[in-house]
């Protein structure tokens, strides 16, 4: 089987294995006493370096609102409540 291997963190925590085949994916302890470390090792295989994933792309005010579980009429109660209290401060 051929296997390639990657970091999955930059500490180098956490060692993947995949398999080029199948494409299933396992992870490994990087420590003495893990036989797939053991086999990364003596394989000569050498890991590819981790690589940060993208920054998600920053919601939307709509998107907020609805992830926060507002419905339109809710929004807008809330909204003429808070703006009455500030006129009244």
């Amino acid at each position: 089987m051929a296997y390639t291997y990657q970091w999955s963190n930059p500490d180098k925590l956490i060692l993947i294995r995949t398999d080029s085949l199948t494409g299933k994916s396992i992870s490994i302890n990087p420590v003495a006493e893990d036989p797939y470390y053991q086999e990364f090792l003596s394989s000569g295989a050498v890991a590819a370096p981790y690589v940060a994933p993208p920054e998600p792309t920053p919601l939307t005010t709509e998107q907020k609102i609805v992830a926060a579980g507002f419905d339109e009429g809710e929004l807008e109660d809330y909204l003429v409540e808070k703006i009455q209290q500030r006129l009244n401060e």
